[in-house]
């Protein structure tokens, strides 16, 4: 039989090798005293130590390779990601710096860098993601390793967008349309790719990644389920146009105010070309009080008109549908480019005193506006003082553009701090429902229905609340009124019962801007609630079902300085129940100040009493 003898071996030890059958025949490597010997002989020493030494010797070998393994598989991986996150983490804070200082060179050259380390950071963790086997830690590392291969497919596609970025000199408001085009072409063309960056960031852990990985993951999932239609909703090839509805939620109406002046924002290859603020009464058919569909009865009843005019066409408090009503409004009425408006967004008064508070005191001619004063002097302007000016009833708003020049002028000129703070206050102002969306593009409309912008009423299986004010004729009442809303609700007879008690207290002064206040109140409850009783109600009390709840309906009046009361009880629908378990949707009317509320359940095993207040969407469940 062939055998290994090697040619360092003395002739006699070759001797006895080739007398020694191949069964009993060893050559081993191992490390003694840290030198390498080769071979070592088991020339003679008894059968069974032998034996004893090579089981021994193999274990050993064994283990030495499998911590080569696992050193080569997972603790290496493990020390170069942690290595990776160090160098990469930096880099966010570094582009957040170059886009604020406007050093767009360097915005190349450190996303060029992350990316370095992004492909690196993923092969580390693609490693470490081989340990799914291993209970608790294996799904993190899965969902690491998910999440990095996200970021790194999104920067791959971003990465063209840094480097037209990089040759600007300049601001970001200074870069021509040839490139803005191009970066937004760019994205579009690489939706796909972006997709599969988003899903890899679904499925990752980013509930345990850094707060500022979880704000870039948001940026490329929201980007990714637009980037096709981006072209299309920021006006490249043709220009995208919006109407901006400005709600005076000082005469609050269903969906915001009463509209008495509107934008038409203009976007052009990825910029805002034109944002022009005109009066609602300058449209064509805006004296036509005939014109159009029939108005809701209540309208007809209470403002003396037939048609339904697009100043008073928000009057549903789900923002889709009033949307739409307006939109036809302003169509049937001659409003430019009606057939080209892809999204309708309404903004309160609140809105204009956020802005002012970052853009600081302005003077328009004579009147000198700030945060504090610019609703108020704004108001005075276009009701009282255009007479003592002489100017012409139809002139009266145009203040209001002028204002709205300066202050375009003034937010142009932000720097990137401001602007992030801006953009920051408009998600605050959108989350307390003084923004709100409503686009064609479906892409678009998710992601506001996704942070719950839409202003929908959403279908709800518990108890659902929401209570509606529509001004009608009391002038600029709204901040005079404090309102306070205690809801109760209790068992009897096996069924629940809700008993609502609405407080509203007017602290106003007659003047030419504040008079009475008279109110169409509405409350939506779930469907199929029985009105019981509606103590204090001023008129009868109309039942009606809409948007998939019942609705109590009846006019209000509040004179000034007085106060009034109303309590509905009703029976629940058993729809709702105590168990297994009771949970409520409480819906803030959009443009609607906050509210005072009293919240008490008693029912079953659940008795708890609550105050909070009403500055947005709420859901209290009890478990």
């Amino acid at each position: 039989m062939f055998m290994i003898e090697p040619n360092f071996l003395p002739p006699q030890i070759k001797l006895k090798l080739q007398k020694q059958s191949s069964a009993d025949f060893k050559t081993r490597a191992f490390v003694s005293h840290g030198a390498p010997v080769w071979p070592r002989l088991s020339l003679g020493f008894p059968s069974a130590l032998r034996l004893r030494l090579a089981a021994g010797e193999r274990v050993f070998l064994g283990l030495i390779f499998l911590a080569l393994i696992i050193v080569g598989m997972f603790v290496l991986p493990a020390a170069d990601a942690a290595y990776r996150v160090y160098k990469l983490y930096p880099f966010v804070g570094s582009l957040k710096s170059d886009f604020a200082n406007n050093d767009f060179g360097n915005v190349e050259s450190d996303a060029a860098e992350a990316y370095h380390h992004l492909l690196r950071l993923n092969k580390d963790t693609a490693a470490l993601a081989r340990l799914d086997f291993v209970p608790g830690a294996g799904p993190r590392l899965e969902g690491l390793n998910h999440s990095v291969t996200g970021l790194q497919k999104a920067f791959k596609v971003f990465l063209p967008s840094f480097a037209v970025l990089g040759q600007i000199d300049g601001r970001v408001h200074d870069i021509p349309a040839s490139e803005r085009r191009q970066i937004i072409q760019n994205l579009a063309d690489h939706s796909a790719e972006l997709k599969s960056a988003s899903d890899h960031l679904q499925k990752g852990s980013l509930p345990l990644a850094p707060h500022r990985i979880r704000q870039a993951a948001a940026v490329v999932s929201e980007t990714a389920s637009l980037a096709e239609d981006l072209p299309a909703i920021l006006g490249v090839g043709q220009d995208a146009r919006y109407l901006i509805i400005f709600a005076n939620n000082l005469e609050i109406r269903p969906a915001g105010g009463f509209v008495g002046s509107y934008a038409i924002l203009t976007m052009r290859d990825g910029e805002i070309a034109d944002f022009s603020v005109r009066n609602s009464y300058e449209l064509p058919g805006a004296f036509n009080l005939n014109l159009g569909p029939a108005a809701p009865a209540v309208v007809q009843r209470y403002l003396g008109i037939k048609g339904f005019p697009f100043r008073d066409s928000n009057w549903h408090p789900d923002y889709p549908a009033s949307a739409a009503t307006l939109l036809e409004a302003y169509r049937r009425e001659g409003g430019e480019y009606g057939h080209e408006i892809k999204g309708v967004v309404t903004v309160t008064t609140e809105v204009l005193k956020e802005i002012m508070a970052m853009t600081g005191p302005v003077a328009v001619g004579d009147v000198f506006f700030n945060q504090e004063n610019v609703i108020h002097e704004l108001e005075k302007e276009v009701e009282i003082s255009f007479l003592q000016k002489g100017l012409p009833w139809l002139r009266r708003k145009d203040i209001v553009g002028d204002l709205a020049v300066v202050l375009r002028q003034r937010v142009e000129n932000f720097d990137f701090d401001q602007n992030s703070a801006l953009l920051e206050k408009f998600g605050e102002l959108a989350d307390r429902r003084h923004i709100v969306f409503n686009f064609e593009n479906p892409n678009l409309q998710r992601v506001a229905a996704a942070r719950g912008w839409h202003g929908q009423m959403p279908a709800y299986a518990g108890d659902t609340l929401m209570v509606v004010d529509a001004n009608l004729g009391a002038f600029k009442s709204e901040p005079a009124m404090t309102k306070n809303y205690a809801y109760h609700v209790t068992q009897q007879n096996g069924k629940l019962a809700g008993e609502l008690t609405l407080d509203y207290a007017h602290r106003g002064q007659l003047n030419p801007l504040v008079t009475n206040y008279r109110t169409y109140l509405r409350v939506y409850v779930p469907a199929g609630s029985k009105l019981l009783s509606a103590a204090g109600a001023q008129n009868n009390v109309e039942v009606d079902s809409e948007f998939g709840r019942t609705v109590f309906g009846t006019l209000l009046t509040v004179p000034i300085a007085e106060a009034r009361q109303i309590t509905f009880r009703y029976e629940l629908p058993p729809t709702v129940s105590a168990e297994p378990n009771y949970s409520l949707q409480i819906l803030k009317q959009i443009g609607a100040y906050p509210v005072n509320l009293h919240l008490v359940f008693d029912f079953a095993n659940v008795n708890k009493e609550i105050e909070d207040t009403l500055d947005t969407n709420k859901i209290i469940s009890f478990d």
